[in-house]
């Protein structure tokens, strides 16, 4: 809650609108000085990595840490520009908003096809609670 805000006691909200409408309650020069990120958008996850992977088998090894499971979310990218970077972060955002599947040790995550698509493929997310998930 806002300390600085005025708190009024009503029935029905009558109140005339001038008390809480253009009070000057809010400012963003104020807010960027006590927080320089402010403006900055705010990310559903800790890291991301673009990785130009060839057909075959590949494994996801994770060693133990302070977390108990992890989210994942694999959006391809048709090629490496700032476009499709940031469709990809895009897409990224909306999936971490999606509940995840669950995985367990040497399940498959995501079957990569052996020819480069046209068009963009569907994302995957998962969920692991395990160490060491193998990717293929």
């Amino acid at each position: 809650m806002n300390a600085a805000a005025k708190i009024y006691r009503t029935t029905d909200a009558a109140l005339p609108i001038d008390r809480v409408l253009d009070v000057g309650g809010f400012n963003l020069r104020r807010a960027i000085e006590i927080d320089p990120a402010f403006m900055e958008p705010e990310y559903p996850f800790e890291w991301a990595g673009v990785y130009d992977l060839g057909a075959g088998d590949y494994s996801l090894v994770l060693k133990p840490g302070p977390d108990p499971s992890m989210d994942l979310v694999l959006p391809p990218l048709m090629e490496a520009t700032q476009a499709e970077l940031e469709a990809a972060q895009t897409e990224a955002v909306l999936l971490f908003s999606r509940e995840p599947t669950p995985l367990t040790i040497g399940e498959t995550i995501l079957k990569r096809s052996a020819t480069r698509p046209t068009a963009r493929p569907s994302s995957t997310v998962a969920r692991s609670s395990s160490v060491g998930v193998p990717q293929a």
